[in-house]
Formats: structure tokens, sequence, C-alpha cells
């Protein structure tokens, strides 16, 4: 019997054999709903676990991180943290948002820095107070921090997952959060990492 088209499919992305849940036999054939669902249900089960493997942490042998802790000098002085926990200057939201760049994938929010950049002067005041309640807060909002991912091919004709490169499209508010905290280490980064 020929093997059918879901059948197909997911081998070739799983690289095993498929064990006869998806019942089409060739991608322009009618195929009722219930099939169509077990088809996919396995691709992203399969797919799912693939990506969970390449992509958990790594199990690390127990560290008492005291013991690590205790021999490293202390570099970051009062007057650094002072100086990065202070409140955050609509000057510092801006400077981190025009190295924001237009053009990308966008987020799970549905905006990109075009958006932003285009409506910048109506807007400014509202994403300055968020980005400065999420340091106050010690915070993120939740829906800030969702991303998608996305699949990148590595090669053409991927038909395997290690032939992907998973990428996260993040929220622009997230990006903008994490630019303005890139930006105040980056004077300190210096003291803190060896030239060698």
């Amino acid at each position: 019997m020929a093997q059918r088209w879901g059948e197909k499919i997911l081998s070739s992305f799983t690289g095993q054999p498929f064990k006869g849940e998806c019942t089409t036999t060739s991608p322009s054939s009618t195929i009722n709903k219930g099939s169509a669902w077990r088809c996919m249900k396995t691709l992203y089960r399969n797919s799912k676990n693939t990506f969970k493997t390449l992509l958990e942490n790594r199990r690390v042998a127990e560290i008492k991180p005291y013991k690590i802790v205790q021999h490293i000098p202390k570099i970051i002085n009062e007057d650094h943290n002072n100086r990065l926990l202070q409140p955050i200057s609509l000057q510092e939201v801006e400077e981190a948002m025009a190295q924001l760049k237009d053009g990308k994938a966008p987020s799970p929010d549905g905006f990109t820095a075009n958006f932003f950049h285009a409506f910048w002067e109506l807007i400014k005041t509202e994403v300055w107070e968020l980005v400065d309640k999420s340091r106050s807060m010690h915070w993120v909002l939740p829906s800030l921090n969702t991303t998608f991912i996305a699949l990148v091919p590595k090669v053409e004709e991927s038909k395997t997952p290690d032939k992907y490169r998973p990428i996260a499209l993040c929220n622009v508010i997230y990006k903008l959060i994490s630019k303005v905290v890139a930006n105040r280490l980056k004077p300190l980064l210096p003291l803190l990492i060896s030239p060698e």
C-alpha cells in the first residue's frame, strides 16, 4: 500500500516511520477534519518533543553558589548601583527607541518598530511611563514578555527539525526595555569583562 501524503510529510519531518494516523493520500484530496486534526496533532507532538529536547537546559551538577561568589571581587560599587537603579528618563527611552531597527517581523501584539517610530510623538509619554514602571516594579507585564517562536531554515529544503533554527519575535516594548537596560550596563562592561 502506498504511503499516504500526511504520513510521508510527518516521516520526512520527524525522521521516523509514521504509524498511520493521517488518512489523506495527496495534498489536493479532500480530508475530513478528524484525520487532519490527528495528523497535525502528531506533527505538533513530534516537533514539540524534538525542539524541547534541543532547547531544554542540560542538568548541571549541583553547585553551591556561595562557594563560587566568595571568590569573585566586588567591582560594582554603590555609585554604579545607584546609577543603574535611578528612574528612567524620557531621553533614555528615546535613545533606545532610535536604536531599534525598522523592517522587522511583527511581534505577538502585531506592532513593529515602524509603528512606534511613525507615531512616537503621540505615544512617547505612555511608552516611557510603561518602561519606567517596569523598572520600579522589578517586573515586566507578562503580555509584554510573550513571544512568537519562528523556525528559520538553516539550509534549503529543510525537512528535519535539526535543520531549523528557532528565533523569538519579541514585543517592541520588551525590546525597548531590554535596550534601555543594555545601554545602562554598557559603560560598566569594561569593568566587568576582562580584555582577555
